[in-house]
């Protein structure tokens, strides 16, 4: 009788190592982008927070009488979501329901775009873009409508430029593009690539670039390793500290467009996620002005909020067996003056459990209102003072719509606005 009860002991213990070691196995097997679309492709599943008195659905019905009494100000909102086997991007006025602009275009013909930018870069597909070549996974992110064009990049492909006729003015696969797409003083966009001709996942080469928006030509470009080579994180990258071969996760790039004591016109905020590296950059002297490891873990969206102030957000994210974000993402504000810091809504965000572990970003607007995008499980709120005033996600009633939130932005509208403006300006 003992030895049976050993025996089946065993045999529970051997069962619970496997169980522990395929988890384990797993977690490392399959790449972030598998991950994140299989989160988006779950059941919609209502927050225990948002039960109750925060039901507030905003989506491509425009449903604006349920947030409209709400919603102190009047805001641009631009987001995109899948539907019917194509991805649809829309400008719209909130809580007014007014589409301003809106494109719609084929995954299929998404697709093709990268599989040929993959194909064009050398003999065989980039090892970093292989794991796309299913048309389930390809995500068009980061739309940007100004006047009658509109910016994007599929996730890890070209960066494309779009008429609102949905006809192609231009594609740039110089480089694979992820992450942000942001215009600084003179127009041009800067967005982080990766070089398209990558051959291992251990030798992962991120640049800064600045594209012509008229015409898709590359204007400048500059890889994180150059720009870090007389620092301590390029010693440390070339040591045995390191066993990954993602050393600089290049995850957001942001022109300051103003003057100020601490930065030019001209400088660049960059994000890198790895190794949680903050820093201010100035390309035409090639000169890193500041940086800081210690604002961020796995942080990725970065922000300008005055002339002293920058926004981090914070994913908290671990890279350990269990993936976890503890406690949950949180939103900095780093002051250059006295260099202080401090988390903003930070008891908001913990009721709500925003804990998206890829991207996510936050965008501080001057009228105290915080906008967050949770990527993974595909919500945006708007916080305004101390209260949510607007929760975005597909309809539980629509499992066939899938929320792409893949970097949507949030501009304050004046009182004055003239919505004509916004149909033919600019709206980044």
């Amino acid at each position: 009788m003992k030895a049976k009860t050993l025996i089946n002991t065993v045999r529970i213990c051997c069962l619970l190592i496997i169980t522990f070691c395929a988890g384990v196995y797993l977690s490392y097997k399959f790449p972030e982008s598998w991950w994140v679309h299989s989160i988006e492709k779950t059941p919609f599943v209502v927050k225990q927070k948002l039960k109750g008195e925060h039901p507030l659905f905003y989506d491509n019905t425009h449903a604006g009488n349920m947030v409209k009494d709400l919603l102190k100000d009047n805001y641009l909102l631009s987001f995109s979501y899948y539907r019917n086997d194509s991805f649809h991007a829309e400008l719209i006025k909130v809580p007014e329901d007014s589409i301003l602009k809106a494109l719609s275009i084929s995954q299929y013909e998404l697709f093709q775009h990268l599989y040929d930018t993959a194909f064009n870069a050398a003999d065989d597909a980039p090892v970093i873009i292989k794991d796309q070549f299913d048309i389930r996974k390809t995500r068009a992110m980061a739309f940007r409508f100004v006047g009658d064009r509109v910016y994007f990049h599929l996730m890890h492909g070209p960066l494309l430029c779009y008429s609102l006729d949905g006809d192609l003015i231009w594609k740039n696969e110089d480089y694979i593009y992820h992450h942000s797409i942001e215009f600084d003083g003179n127009g041009d966009i800067w967005s982080c690539g990766l070089n398209r001709e990558t051959d291992s996942l251990n030798n992962l080469q991120y640049l800064l670039v600045k594209i012509n928006p008229e015409s898709g030509e590359t204007l400048y470009s500059q890889s994180v390793s150059f720009i870090l080579r007389n620092t301590i994180y390029n010693r440390v990258a070339h040591s045995n500290i390191v066993k990954t071969g993602d050393i600089y996760h290049l995850n957001d790039i942001q022109p300051a467009l103003t003057e100020s004591d601490y930065w030019d016109s001209t400088d660049l905020l960059v994000s890198l996620r790895n190794p949680n590296l903050v820093m201010l950059y100035d390309p035409i002297t090639d000169n890193i002005k500041w940086m800081c490891d210690t604002l961020g873990v796995q942080q990725h969206d970065i922000d300008f909020v005055d002339d002293e102030r920058i926004s981090i957000f914070s994913n908290n994210y671990s890279h350990n067996y269990k993936k976890w974000v503890k406690p949950h993402n949180s939103v900095k504000v780093f002051s250059f003056r006295d260099s202080s810091s401090t988390n903003v809504k930070d008891k908001i965000l913990a009721e709500y459990e925003v804990k998206t572990r890829a991207q996510g970003q936050s965008q501080l607007l001057p009228n105290n209102t915080l906008f967050v995008e949770e990527t993974n499980p595909g919500i945006a709120y708007i916080i305004e003072g101390e209260n949510v005033r607007m929760y975005y996600k597909r309809r539980p009633d629509r499992p066939e719509e899938l929320s792409m939130l893949g970097w949507c932005n949030l501009k304050l509208l004046p009182s004055n606005h003239d919505d004509s403006v916004s149909r033919t300006g600019d709206s980044h």
